[in-house]
């Protein structure tokens, strides 16, 4: 793709497919330097701005990743963009890593009401509960997901997570009367193409 991109480097198409590259190989800085190019030259491009996203919040920005699910979000709806629930989860998972988890809640819901056959939207919804230390919660909404997608190695692994996270709770909650912590790490949001 770097070859491609010297010979034409105004090639939007190839550079955010670099971008999703990056990604995939954890180079997130290099990830969002690509779909910034992408957005100078398409600022209407709603796959950049929800992979962008996703690369500030792998490098742990969910603040700076938020602002650019909200304009994924924006854009999504005056297009009527098949993928915006994508972005609903992106943001409702920056959400979560800021303790929003109300807000974080009703974006999963939106999401899951525009795509009911979404295991992703269940994924986030898990997520949140785990969070929050509802795991009867969290594993219903992971069943769910295993439901809609029995294949997802995520949904398997956080099922395996929260049931033994769920036991530590208990257990800590059992000993010391404490709250325990079952906080989530938080799972791969899928990459747009």
């Amino acid at each position: 793709l770097r070859k491609v991109l010297e010979l034409a480097p105004g090639d939007i198409r190839a550079r955010g497919n670099l971008g999703i590259c990056m990604i995939q190989l954890g180079f997130y800085k290099q990830a969002v330097d690509e779909f910034k190019k992408v957005l100078s030259s398409d600022a209407k491009n709603f796959t950049a701005l929800y992979n962008l996203g996703l690369a500030l919040s792998a490098q742990n920005e969910p603040g700076l990743a938020a602002s650019y699910f909200q304009q994924a979000i924006a854009l999504g709806e005056s297009t009527h963009e098949q993928l915006l629930p994508m972005a609903l989860i992106g943001l409702a998972n920056c959400y979560r890593e800021q303790n929003q988890y109300a807000s974080a809640l009703r974006l999963v819901q939106r999401a899951k009401n525009l795509a009911p056959r979404s295991h992703y939207a269940y994924l986030a919804e898990a997520q949140i509960f785990e969070k929050t230390k509802q795991p009867g919660k969290a594993i219903e909404a992971v069943k769910k997901a295993i439901e809609l997608n029995p294949q997802d190695q995520n949904c398997k692994l956080a099922l395996g997570r929260i049931l033994e996270r769920g036991t530590a709770f208990n257990a800590g909650n059992a000993k010391s009367g404490g709250s325990g912590s079952i906080a989530a790490k938080a799972a791969k949001n899928p990459i747009l193409q």
